[in-house]
């Protein structure tokens, strides 16, 4: 790698970690975080999530628009810098002050904008904008966004125990983070990483305008429709996941817990001693889960560790079967992951086999270190050749990160009533299924690309 590809490979990969290391400091335990500091129920953390990703499904499309607008400029990132700086005040201070002396109500509107404005629509506008250097300065963005999932993961994996010392702590991480992530910017000279040709373009076309006229695209749409299947999948699956993860470490059956703790309720009669014994059973069980959820923890870590690795690699993977077939991969893996999750009670009923189930349901989640990355690198190896470029920020952030948006707020509650009332692993089933029912329907719809090296190959 020459030494000026070098240092822009540098400061974008830099970007990119203090971005998702500040993203995860604020914003992986929020739930913890917000019930241990000011006592908020479930309900209302479930406001607050359905209420951040509203904001940002109205934002990241927005960013998008500006983004292409302004090309390679950083006057957005700058922006979105300053709000990283600030997180410490706002979400350590204002929010706590509002959530204990005003209304639940504030707190959440001041939450949902900060949240979904600086960070949940923010990170689509760095990826794009990263991916969008990378094309013009000759380097693969994959091997720039492994820097973004070790980040995530070194913060994911220490925020729990900041939380425990001094919950400020995550948020000066934050602020910290986005202090250096300005100063990489102040730094960085963009004049490099548009070409004078398409500079000059740029300058003649008003981008605000004619990024709508992406929606007239009939395979901007369907790129959309996969991706809200593939992407939201995912994402909708990482949601709950460490609550039926700590499942599995149960060591007694539904029945036995569900007689248990109706005798505690008193709604079945019992002796003093059954009383004591459920009582007991209870407890372990919770112990027991409390074990899952950090082992989940752990997991996640691990997972991430993976992602990285994997995306050092993914880029040559994606090059060699083309990006629409790097996405139809993905979707399968992704369906297959998720549909045998569902599985795992099954192949292991007896609660004496629960370090088979947990091995199962954890050899499955890493999988997800495979097609999540594909998926990634795939989407943006996809765009790049089938838009107009200056366009990619647009297309990027509505069909992939306003799809996640959409999910969470339609799709969240419903899958919370599924894992309820039916059970996580038919839920598994089921969205594994309609996974891989939308990668059949984009096989057959989704249009064909040819990457510039098949092109080149046929020439």
């Amino acid at each position: 790698m020459k030494s000026s590809v070098l240092r822009f490979y540098l400061s974008f990969s830099g970007l990119l970690l203090l971005f998702y290391l500040a993203f995860a400091s604020c914003y992986a335990l929020l739930q913890a975080w917000v019930k241990q500091v000011v006592g908020f129920t479930p309900q209302q953390i479930g406001t607050i999530y359905t209420l951040v990703a509203l904001v940002a499904l109205f934002s990241a499309p927005l960013f998008g628009v500006l983004q292409d607008h302004l090309g390679t400029s950083k006057k957005l990132l700058m922006w979105l810098g300053a709000g990283m700086i600030l997180c410490s005040p706002v979400m350590g201070y204002l929010f706590v002050f509002l959530a204990r002396d005003v209304s639940f109500i504030a707190s959440a509107i001041l939450l949902a904008f900060y949240l979904g404005i600086v960070m949940v629509g923010g990170v689509g506008t760095v990826e794009s904008y990263c991916e969008r250097a990378s094309r013009h300065i000759g380097f693969e963005y994959g091997n720039a966004r492994l820097w973004g999932s070790l980040g995530y993961a070194f913060s994911a994996s220490t925020v729990g125990f900041f939380l425990d010392i001094n919950p400020q702590i995550c948020y000066y991480i934050t602020s910290a983070a986005g202090v250096l992530f300005v100063l990489i910017l102040i730094s960085l000279d963009t004049r490099q990483l548009q070409p004078d040709q398409e500079r000059r373009y740029a300058e003649r076309t008003n981008s605000l305008v004619q990024s709508f006229g992406l929606f007239k695209l009939s395979r901007f749409w369907l790129l959309t429709l996969f991706l809200f299947a593939a992407s939201g999948g995912f994402m909708l699956y990482d949601q709950q996941f460490p609550n039926y993860f700590a499942k599995l470490f149960v060591t007694f059956s539904a029945d036995q817990l569900t007689h248990a703790r109706d005798l505690l309720a008193h709604t079945v009669s019992g002796t003093s001693e059954q009383l004591q014994q459920a009582q007991s059973m209870v407890n372990l069980a919770d112990l027991q889960e409390g074990s899952g959820k950090k082992v989940a923890g752990i997991l996640l870590a691990i997972q991430l560790c993976c992602d990285a690795s994997v995306l050092l690699i993914m880029p040559w993977i994606i090059n060699r079967i083309g990006a629409r077939n790097g996405l139809l991969l993905a979707g399968v893996i992704m369906a297959f992951r998720i549909f045998m999750s569902g599985l795992v009670t099954v192949f292991f009923p007896h609660p004496d086999q629960t370090h088979a189930r947990i091995i199962m349901a954890g050899a499955l989640k890493l999988m997800q270190a495979i097609d999540v990355p594909m998926l990634i690198v795939s989407t943006f190896k996809y765009i790049a050749p089938s838009f107009d470029s200056r366009y990619t920020s647009t297309v990027y952030l509505v069909s992939f990160q306003c799809s996640q948006q959409i999910c969470a707020v339609l799709l969240s509650t419903l899958m919370g009533f599924s894992y309820e009332t039916i059970g996580f692993e038919p839920t598994y089933m089921i969205m594994g299924v309609f996974i891989i029912g939308m990668t059949i329907q984009a096989l057959f719809t989704l249009p064909r690309i040819e990457s510039p090296q098949q092109k080149v190959a046929k020439a």
